[in-house]
């Protein structure tokens, strides 16, 4: 054990990776959308065509219980009809472990791709 515990001071922008890997991956929030907003989603009839899109995840070195709960959120919160693809790109992590434990879970989303960056490119340039 790193000794890091739920009562570790972090400073402000830090991460706490033990709270983190507590959260379940399939936890659900509130529905933030306005009641209107909610209220017209349900007019929709059930085979509606929504336009296709694909969702863009730019991470670096993030921690794999993150990037599972993102990925969780969106098949659980998005019609999935309506989603292409999600592409991960992998802006040149330093972390080894994290490529082989990302290509394991990710083996189990089969509209999931990984890209990944053969040097650091930034936020903006990896989502182009």
């Amino acid at each position: 054990s790193s000794g890091i515990n739920a009562e570790w001071p972090l400073r402000p922008g830090e991460f706490n990776t033990y709270l983190s890997d507590k959260i379940p991956v399939n936890r659900m929030h509130k529905d933030p959308r306005s009641e209107s907003c909610r209220i017209a989603a349900k007019r929709l009839p059930p085979d509606a065509e929504l336009a296709s899109t694909s969702i863009i995840i730019v991470m670096y070195n993030e921690e794999l219980s993150t990037l599972l709960r993102t990925l969780v959120s969106i098949v659980l919160n998005t019609p999935m009809d309506s989603v292409k693809e999600i592409i991960i790109v992998d802006d040149k992590s330093s972390r080894d472990e994290l490529r082989s434990r990302l290509d394991k879970e990710v083996a189990n989303f089969p509209f999931v791709k990984i890209i990944r960056n053969s040097k650091r490119e930034g936020l903006m340039r990896s989502r182009i």
